[in-house]
């Protein structure tokens, strides 16, 4: 809220009846229809201020609940500052004045200047810089990056409750999100792909940001790799798929972004009918040295732990996440996990089994594997190693 606004709020509310407009105008150091702009301003945010014959009378409880609603919208900590900043300066075309940003977070130039210097960090492990001239900054790279950015933030934000529509609509209230999710399944559905529900809340963020990157004029305006896309399939979903986003949302695609959605899909979902796949006709689906792959991780973790986890269908399920975790490291496009740090701390053993088959693949492929992914291996090691402690309880008859 501007300072002026605020200052036409304070000087009401330490008057007893009704102020002209006169009055507030002197004390404002402002133009008395100045003074009616302003409060038309102030009740377009909560209608607290009331014109009387008298002049204005303020509803002292909504006034302050108003300061202080804006008060709450100022990042407090360190923290919540550089997240502010980035995000600012990646939804900016032009370079800001570091003045005015002090001014928004109410903040001394010195510490913004600090901040900035924490910012550049962060950004920087997205391939993007930032740049500053005098007293202007703005960030400079590619769109690709400044959303792998944004996704990063967004999902940091929503580390609690990430797999939900209502968290992903709660960042993007100006988006049909549901609207989205039954898309990419009806569209998933009607080709006979799977997708599961980490992934596909996972392809709804992507799809969500770059909805409303779009809407802002925030292209990607590079031209698509040379690479054709292998899956045909894959590319017929991502072309109907925003099509649809075209007609509902009237924004347009450029070929770029759906050629990178294509690669969404390959590396998030599977063609397969579930049912059709056995530990026999596997290697049809994943290639013979990604089946190789999954059986030396498997005799690891068991040589390592005496765990077993030769069950079929783990093992079919295991070896399709691989495959497609393969994919993902091919193409650079992963997939963020909120839960990391809570496996890592609350399930120490399964996750340091992960670790184990992550350093296998890397050894097996040359692969680096992140600790998102690491951690969606363990999830599939945990639920069964748990169906397996379940089966303990069972009698049998």
């Amino acid at each position: 809220m501007d300072d002026k606004l605020k200052k036409v709020i304070q000087v009401l509310l330490l008057q007893e009846g009704p102020t002209t407009a006169r009055h507030v105008a002197s004390q404002c150091a402002i133009s008395l229809r100045s003074v009616r702009t302003y409060i038309n301003r102030i009740n377009d945010i909560k209608p607290c201020i009331q014109s009387t014959r008298l002049g204005y009378v303020i509803d002292k409880q909504l006034a302050n609940s108003v300061l202080q609603e804006q008060i709450d919208l100022i990042p407090q900590s360190a923290k919540e500052r550089i997240t502010y900043l980035a995000r600012e300066l990646v939804d900016q075309h032009d370079p800001i004045n570091i003045f005015i940003l002090a001014d928004e977070l109410a903040i001394a130039e010195s510490t913004i200047r600090g901040d900035l210097v924490k910012v550049r960090r962060l950004i920087s492990k997205f391939d993007l810089t930032l740049e500053q001239k005098g007293d202007f900054v703005c960030i400079h790279g590619t769109e690709k990056n400044k959303r792998h950015l944004l996704s990063s933030i967004l999902y940091d934000e929503s580390t609690d409750s990430f797999q939900t529509i209502e968290s992903i609509a709660t960042c993007f209230p100006d988006l049909d999100i549901s609207f989205i999710r039954e898309t990419i399944l009806e569209i998933f559905n009607a080709h006979q792909y799977y997708i599961n529900d980490y992934s596909l809340m996972n392809l709804v963020w992507h799809i969500a940001i770059a909805i409303d990157r779009i809407r802002h004029q925030m292209l990607t305006t590079t031209a698509p790799l040379k690479q054709p896309i292998s899956d045909h399939e894959a590319a017929m979903i991502a072309e109907e798929i925003t099509q649809r986003l075209q007609d509902h949302f009237h924004i347009q695609y450029h070929p770029t972004e759906t050629y990178e959605l294509a690669l969404l899909v390959i590396s998030r979902s599977t063609r397969f009918d579930m049912t059709l796949i056995n530990k026999y006709n596997i290697v049809d689906f994943i290639g013979e040295d990604c089946l190789r792959l999954v059986n030396r991780l498997i005799s690891d973790i068991n040589a390592y732990y005496y765990i077993d986890l030769s069950e079929e269908e783990f093992f079919i399920r295991f070896a399709l996440h691989i495959k497609n975790l393969l994919l993902r490291v091919q193409t650079n496009y992963f997939i963020r996990n909120p839960l990391t740090d809570t496996i890592r701390h609350n399930c120490p053993l399964i996750y340091d089994v992960s670790v184990i088959a992550a350093d296998t693949i890397q050894k097996e492929t040359g692969m680096i594997i992140s600790d998102d992914e690491i951690t969606y291996i363990a999830f599939h090691i945990g639920s069964t190693l748990e169906a397996q402690k379940n089966l303990r309880h069972k009698v049998s008859a």
